[in-house]
């Protein structure tokens, strides 16, 4: 189904539906950066970071199929050499893993209880090893959109009834230098511009209902509820109502010509 078919609907998921972003670091492993204007991953010897980001889903209908399901990030800076990149993996974060968004800006603030940083992030068991997509996000990046495909994820939490959704950004491969200042940045909710915060845009379907159908030659019966709505006015110095409907019988033969 494409955006062409009949009952087709494209969810932008708004920025009031951002929920919660930040960033872990393993240099500062006890900072949490809930209120930064970026997120950032990196991969390099004990300055590894990750991104942790969630999304309200409860917009979504029950029942509906997904037909597609896409998660952007924009590029806000990098420090990356000529010809570096850095893979970076879009990972579910399964529901047992409860977290915080803290308020440190720029200069961090000590992590809290459930407040998320690097003591205090996702398990191995707490987040799908395998990444619904991966994306190679450049030197040179700044100022551009990556998408990641995460259908797989979605498709998961709403058949397990996931209302909020958080995705695991890690780097899964490199390609770079000696020099280990190798960063990638997206924007958050908190950055300035509202068109380039973390968008998930989500398409379905809804299912028609079927009635089933009964062997050749047999009848179908089916019953339908009838509301009638009488004004108030309508009511005045009426002192008796009767009703009297009649129903005619409906039957429905299926025959093979």
């Amino acid at each position: 189904m494409n955006s062409t078919d009949p009952g087709f609907i494209e969810l932008n998921v708004s920025n009031a539906d951002i929920l919660k972003d930040g960033t872990a670091s393993e240099a500062s492993t006890g900072t949490e950066w809930g209120g930064r204007t970026y997120m950032s991953v990196a991969n390099y010897t004990a300055g590894n970071m990750h991104s942790l980001i969630m999304f309200n889903m409860s917009r979504i209908p029950s029942g509906v199929v997904i037909d597609n399901a896409t998660l952007t990030l924009y590029c806000s800076a990098e420090t990356l050499e000529a010809g570096e990149s850095i893979g970076i993996g879009a990972h579910m974060v399964f529901s047992s893993f409860s977290w915080i968004e803290g308020s440190g800006g720029n200069g961090g603030n000590p992590c809290n209880g459930n407040e998320y940083c690097w003591n205090y992030k996702p398990s191995n068991i707490e987040y799908n090893s395998t990444p619904d997509s991966s994306n190679s996000i450049p030197d040179g990046c700044a100022g551009k959109n990556y998408s990641f495909s995460v259908i797989s994820s979605i498709v998961y939490a709403l058949s397990n009834n996931y209302n909020n959704i958080s995705f695991y950004l890690i780097p899964n491969s490199t390609n770079v230098g000696a020099i280990t200042n190798d960063e990638v940045r997206f924007a958050t909710k908190e950055f300035a511009s509202a068109s380039v915060r973390p968008k998930l845009n989500i398409s379905y379907h809804s299912v028609p209902k079927v009635i089933p159908l009964e062997p050749l030659g047999s009848s179908i019966n089916q019953s339908f509820d009838v509301l009638i709505k009488v004004n108030a006015s309508d009511m005045q110095n009426i002192a008796n109502i009767s009703l009297s409907m009649q129903i005619l019988p409906f039957q429905m033969v299926l025959s093979r010509e």
